[in-house]
């Protein structure tokens, strides 16, 4: 006698569903099986379907448990993936959200993602991926790798995605870098080389993607470029302690792009006197101005073999904020005195403006000081270098 074939049973897919949606917490396996009366024996089932699911982005999976995603909010972000894993700055504030190596499987640097927020091991948020929103704007590195017939790139530190090549060429080798553009399709991800990094003819291009991979602003905005040109380097120096003529100096690297800072030094009393004076800035960027704005945007200066990227425009940067010899700037003084032990006795914070009397490269300070290449100096100023090496 024939043994007869047992009917083989799928749970419905709605109902998990619908039971998930109506559980105010996170739920396992055991506990759909428990709501929907269903024996053990399709514990491995259920578990199909949930992470099924899961994968299709119908339920929200954290680990073992699995919720609905219809009350969750999501949060939208660009990811920063430099290994198989990511960090997406939390537009709520705090710490950036980890993106780990499986939710950033398919993820390309710069990518814009959607993601539900969940709490990792370490008490910390975690994003799980929604969705690619946008893909990345900007060329990514990558390496080239021919199968078959077709000729993909990759990312150096992760598998995946497979990025086919639009018009591959014979010269592109296994292992080879390229600047590669990418574009999403139905069929997956596409790239157009813009550049094969051994040609070295391509340095301002390989700057640029620099630039462009770190997303550093490059052009000022009108009105911060018109406040700019509007400033004045005179007035309100009756305001300032007067240091214009005091023998303040410069001393910066031979290649140094900007001068923003100076210093003098005399004897008083058997005490050192030291200066240091800054530049002042705030009397030229007001709060909330336009420039004020791009300078917070901007963070800082950005320094490229033989460029610069300033956080002013060039009005400021590289002109009335810049302690040039033979003008006259505002600055931010401090004034030390220091004991012939190198301890400082006293201080003072003061507006100021100065007059720098000379700009030397450490190598010139160096000559002077050991070597008596203070031939033709200014008196005062070799005197204030010799004390400054006997104060170091």
């Amino acid at each position: 006698m024939k043994k007869r074939k047992e009917e083989r049973f799928t749970p419905d897919r709605d109902a998990i569903i619908n039971l998930i949606k109506s559980e105010k917490k996170q739920v396992n396996v055991n506990t759909v099986l428990d709501r929907l009366k269903l024996p053990r024996s399709y514990r491995g089932t259920v578990k199909r379907i949930m992470k099924e699911l899961a994968n299709r982005g119908v339920l929200n999976r954290n680990r073992n448990r699995y919720a609905s995603h219809e009350a969750k909010k999501t949060i939208t972000g660009r990811i920063d993936l430099r290994n198989p894993f990511g960090f997406m700055e939390n537009p709520a504030g705090g710490d950036d959200i980890f993106i780990s190596p499986p939710q950033a499987g398919d993820l390309l640097p710069g990518d814009e993602i959607e993601i539900w927020p969940v709490k990792g091991r370490s008490g910390k948020i975690e994003g799980e991926l929604k969705r690619i929103v946008k893909r990345t704007q900007s060329p990514i590195m990558c390496r080239v790798k021919r199968i078959a017939n077709e000729v993909y790139a990759f990312l150096p530190f992760k598998s995946s995605p497979a990025i086919r090549l639009n018009k591959p060429e014979d010269k592109y080798k296994d292992g080879d870098l390229i600047l590669v553009k990418v574009e999403q399709k139905d069929s997956g991800v596409y790239g157009d080389v813009v550049s094969h990094i051994y040609d070295k003819s391509n340095l301002e291009l390989y700057k640029q993607f620099i630039l462009d991979r770190c997303e550093i602003r490059q052009i000022f905005p009108a009105a911060a470029l018109k406040e700019a040109q509007a400033t004045e380097t005179g007035g309100y120096l009756s305001a300032r302690v007067d240091l214009r003529g005091e023998t303040i100096i410069t001393i910066d690297p031979v290649d140094a792009k900007d001068f923003d800072d100076a210093v003098s030094l005399r004897m008083e009393g058997g005490a050192y006197m030291l200066g240091v004076h800054i530049a002042d800035v705030s009397h030229y960027v007001k709060e909330a101005s336009a420039l004020d704005i791009e300078a917070s945007l901007r963070g800082t200066s950005v320094y490229l073999p033989g460029s610069v990227i300033p956080m002013l425009p060039e009005k400021l940067s590289n002109d009335v904020c810049s302690l040039k010899p033979g003008l006259d700037r505002m600055t931010f003084s401090i004034f030390m005195e220091i004991d012939t032990h190198g301890n400082m006795v006293d201080f003072d914070i003061r507006e100021s403006v100065i007059n720098s009397k000379r700009r030397f490269t450490y190598e010139e300070v160096e000559q002077i000081v050991t070597g008596g290449g203070g031939k033709g100096e200014d008196p005062k100023v070799v005197e204030t270098l010799i004390l400054m090496k006997e104060l170091k």
